[in-house]
């Protein structure tokens, strides 16, 4: 028991750590998971009173801790997803952790343990506000509730982390079955966003459905939503209900992990592999320029990467799911605005939309630390550091500036903005790109995490991923506020072009320190 206890304690410290650009900083690492609890605290704050405004009317209050269950539940395993493969199975150090005299079992469930506690967190500060709106709503229970709730809300996070590993498992047996192992991975994580995206956009619809059928949605939580079911009457003081929640939720988690653990050596072994060709002829050799060899290396890194690939290009899928849904629903966007009479200010807000969601698209903030202990081979190539941090901005460049002119043209045919306006849009967030572009650069130079066990860890824990992404997305509320305290000085069209420049002049600095102060600072990492 000692040993597993040890194994548990180095992955959550690992997973602490790993919130620090260095891997030094327990306080960075603190601070961070403060960060995350505040923004679940928010988000099912925004969400909790507004289904309890919607439900509490008609008498239907007792289904808001199902609810959230199921979303917290679901919020859980899209924040944790890639943990079920990438920390479980694709952590550099795994000849090590097999060579020690431990079980498979116990590696694996020490692993899990350090995905369970960051549900666990998720879980905990999604479930309180829920307790309060509930309570505040007409809810019964009082402090009990809120206790019973906590309590439930410690095996409610075995759910997501269930289903998290079971994922990860999927992606890592096709992946360690096929030659092009990314491919795989990529597509399989690509189908699961598709179907969260389809959700979210069905949202308004589904809310309105559980009060149309809230019957339908009781005989679901007996039934296949069983689990859920049992939470909401374990929170009401059922003892009986609380038993068969635990039971429902801690067995099969134990089980799917000794199942795996069975096969566990064998993924790894699979995972780290590589098929070797045995036709291979050499016919002839082609040549490059310095920039586009690493160019070239950049691109395969990245569309190699299913972590790398699908956190840091979301912000793609969702600008293009965007503008094809308001493509796809113009006639019903006119009629809205035919029959409302007002004088919304769609272009404004798809403006504001745009850059926050290409903002989020910020692989320099990545790129150097997923280098790794390769790094030392770039510094001791015969190229320059600026042709290097080139080959990273054009990277991300090509990425953003393409998805931003296809996203304008379906905007302006749905939205039926001017030439003028379209134009000016698009350069307008495109500056935005370029200049997120090159502060992600500066920032994983000034906080680069070398020693990560995983891509996971580069792209969703450490520092300057966070900075990139967050920031990214931030930045354009913080104008789009600017401009409504400036709207009635300053027309929209002035206002982006004043913008615009103002990007450019930013982005033109932070290239000046990239090709000065960025050079000495990258030999010296």
């Amino acid at each position: 028991m000692s040993r597993f206890v040890a194994l548990v304690k180095v992955s959550f410290l690992a997973l602490l750590k790993s919130f620090s650009s260095r891997g030094k900083n327990k306080i960075a690492g603190v601070g961070t998971l403060v960060l995350m609890a505040f923004l679940c605290i928010y988000l099912s704050g925004v969400y909790s009173f507004m289904f309890a405004t919607v439900l509490a009317p008609v008498g239907l209050i007792d289904l808001l801790p199902l609810l959230m269950a199921v979303f917290t539940a679901f919020m859980a395993l899209v924040l944790t997803l890639f943990g079920g493969s990438g920390i479980l199975f694709g952590a550099k150090d795994a000849d090590f952790v097999l060579a020690l005299p431990v079980s498979a079992f116990e590696i694996m469930l020490s692993k899990i343990m350090a995905l369970y506690l960051e549900n666990l967190l998720i879980t905990l500060f999604m479930m309180l506000p829920c307790g309060v709106a509930y309570l505040t709503s007409g809810g019964t229970g009082g402090l009990l509730f809120l206790l019973l709730m906590l309590v439930g809300s410690i095996f409610l996070a075995l759910i997501p982390t269930f289903f998290a590993v079971v994922i990860g498992y999927v992606v890592a047996w096709f992946s360690a079955r096929s030659s092009k192992k990314s491919i795989v991975a990529t597509l399989l994580y690509l189908l699961f966003f598709i179907a969260v995206m389809l959700l979210s956009f069905r949202m308004n619809e589904l809310v309105n459905g559980i009060i149309l059928h809230a019957d339908g949605v009781l005989a679901a939580m007996n039934s296949w939503l069983l689990p859920f079911g049992l939470f909401g009457k374990a929170c009401g003081g059922n003892p009986a209900a609380l038993l068969g929640f635990v039971a429902l939720t801690v067995l099969p988690f134990l089980l799917v992990v000794w199942l795996f653990s069975r096969r566990y050596k064998s993924i790894l072994t699979r995972m780290s592999s590589h098929a070797v060709r045995k036709d291979y002829r050499l016919s002839r050799v082609e040549t490059t320029s310095q920039f586009g060899a690493l160019y070239k290396k950049e691109a395969a890194r990245y569309f190699g990467s299913p972590m790398y690939l699908l956190n840091t290009g979301f912000g793609i899928v969702m600008l293009l799911g965007a503008c094809i849904y308001a493509l796809i629903k113009q006639n019903d966007l006119r009629f809205f605005l035919l029959q409302s009479g007002l004088d919304f200010p769609f272009f404004e807000i798809a403006v504001v939309a745009a850059a926050a969601m290409i903002g989020t698209v910020c692989t320099t903030s990545v790129s150097l630390s997923l280098e790794g202990n390769r790094l030392w081979i770039l510094k001791a190539a015969p190229v320059r550091a600026r042709t290097i941090f080139l080959s990273k901005i054009a990277l991300n460049l090509s990425l953003t500036i393409p998805s931003l002119l296809i996203g304008f043209v379906m905007m302006a045919i749905a939205l039926e903005l001017s030439a003028a306006q379209t134009i000016l849009g698009f350069i307008s967030c495109a500056s935005y790109s370029l200049f997120t572009t090159l502060i992600g650069m500066i920032v994983n130079l000034k906080l680069p995490k070398l020693d990560a066990d995983n891509d996971t860890i580069v792209v969703k824990q450490s520092l300057s991923a966070l900075i990139g992404s967050l920031g990214g997305m931030l930045f354009p509320g913080a104008v789009a506020v600017l401009y409504f305290l400036l709207h009635a000085h300053v027309s929209i069209m002035l206002f982006l072009l004043i913008a615009t420049l103002v990007f450019l002049a930013a982005s033109l600095l932070c290239a000046k320190w990239l090709g000065g102060r960025g050079e000495r600072v990258f030999l010296e990492l």
